[in-house]
C-alpha cells in the first residue's frame, strides 16, 4: 500500500504551520468521573457493563506518532486510508462488545462515535449499519471542533445528556479509534 504524509506547511519565520493540522483536527479536552458504587443513584447516569479493544494488525503504522529528530518533537502520520481501514474493521470490537452481552445492534439506542473526520465517521457508520441520526452529536462536534482525537466522544455524550431524551434502561456504545491503529468500544446502561 503506498503510503502518504500530511503535508505541513511552514511559515515565514520556518516554524510549522498549524494550518493543515488546525483543519484535520481540533483543540479540546474532555474528562469524566467514573465511580465504583451500584448503590449510588442520586445522579442519572450510565453504568459501564463492558469493553473491547481492537488492534488492526494490518494497519499497525497506518496512523502513529514518529520522533522529528529535527524539530525534537513527535509528528503526526495518518495514512490516507484510514478512514476505510478503520471502518472495514469498527464491526468486530463491536460484535464481540454485544455478543458478551448478548445485545443486537437493535438493541442500542445511543451511539457515541469519536468525530475521527466525515470519512471516518461515514466509514463507521455504513459498516456497521447505523444511521445518520445515530451519528448526530458526533456530526455536530466535528463540525462546532474538528477533530478532537479520541476523547471526543465524551463531547458527543454531553450533547446526548443536553438533549434529554435518555430514558433509564436504555444502552450505548461508546466508540473511539487512535494510533497503533486501535479501536475501542464500551457498552454503557443507564
Amino acid at each position: 500500500m503506498e503510503r502518504s504524509r500530511l503535508v505541513v506547511m511552514v511559515n515565514a519565520v520556518g516554524e510549522p504551520s498549524t494550518t493543515v493540522r488546525s483543519r484535520l483536527f481540533g483543540d479540546g479536552a474532555a474528562a469524566i468521573l467514573v465511580r465504583a458504587s451500584e448503590k449510588d443513584e442520586r445522579a442519572f447516569a450510565p453504568k459501564i457493563l463492558g469493553f473491547n479493544s481492537h488492534i488492526i494488525t494490518s494497519a499497525i503504522g497506518a496512523m502513529r506518532y514518529d520522533w522529528d529528530g529535527e524539530q525534537n518533537k513527535f509528528s503526526f502520520y495518518l495514512d490516507r486510508d484510514i478512514p476505510y481501514v478503520v471502518g472495514a474493521n469498527a464491526e468486530k470490537p463491536l460484535t464481540r462488545l454485544l455478543d458478551a452481552h448478548g445485545l443486537k445492534r437493535r438493541h442500542i439506542a445511543h451511539w457515541l462515535v469519536h468525530s475521527g473526520g466525515k470519512k471516518v465517521v461515514d466509514a463507521i457508520k455504513y459498516n456497521i449499519g447505523i444511521t445518520e441520526h445515530d451519528v448526530r452529536h458526533t456530526h455536530s462536534v466535528l463540525r462546532d471542533f474538528g477533530n478532537l482525537s479520541s476523547g471526543s466522544f465524551l463531547f458527543s455524550f454531553q450533547r446526548l445528556l443536553q438533549e434529554g431524551r435518555v430514558k433509564r434502561g436504555d444502552y450505548g456504545v461508546m466508540m473511539t479509534m487512535g494510533p497503533g491503529s486501535t479501536i475501542e468500544t464500551a457498552l454503557i446502561r443507564w
